[in-house]
């Protein structure tokens, strides 16, 4: 992604869906024939390599952040919270999540991992928004988890919006 900002915004830098797609799949399969496995989309490591840390989040665990720009999560209070600098000086701030916003976060995190989403966590009204995925090769059921296919994890946030 082209971020704002960055040098290649700023030098007019556009990456093309298909090219994006195309680069992400080879990237992915040369870390793979060199014996690197894919723990979430964007983190792969060699078996027994993963960062604990990582997985914590993309299992929607709790943690602490410290430092500048530092976000925390705490399932319990159902908040999430940053500190930011304005100034020079720190702002921490608290943004409360309701249930809601909890169910969309743990299926958008769950479904970019090799873990997968359990079927019980997805709605029975969905269940026909898992059997297309299913069928568009986008899915997999493994160990009564829906986990993405490569060419799913290129549609993860989309797919996370389907079953929501």
């Amino acid at each position: 992604t082209v971020e704002e900002g960055t040098e290649f915004f700023k030098r007019g830098v556009q990456v093309d869906d298909e090219v994006y797609s195309r680069l992400y799949l080879k990237a992915r399969s040369a870390l793979e024939d060199l014996g690197y496995t894919f723990y979430e989309i964007s983190n792969a490591s060699k078996p027994g390599k993963e960062c604990i840390h990582n997985i914590n989040y993309w299992l929607h665990g709790n943690y602490i952040g410290i430092g500048p720009s530092a976000v925390s999560f705490s399932k319990k209070e159902k908040a999430r919270f940053t500190c930011v600098s304005k100034d020079g000086k720190p702002i921490f701030q608290r943004e409360d999540l309701d249930d809601s916003a909890l169910k969309m976060e743990r299926i958008f995190l769950l479904l970019r991992t090799k873990f997968g989403l359990p079927l019980e966590e997805i709605e029975k009204s969905k269940m026909d928004v898992v059997k297309g995925l299913l069928e568009e090769g986008l899915s997999e059921l493994k160990d009564g988890r829906l986990v993405l296919t490569k060419k799913g994890a290129l549609l993860a946030n989309e797919i996370a919006v389907r079953l929501f």
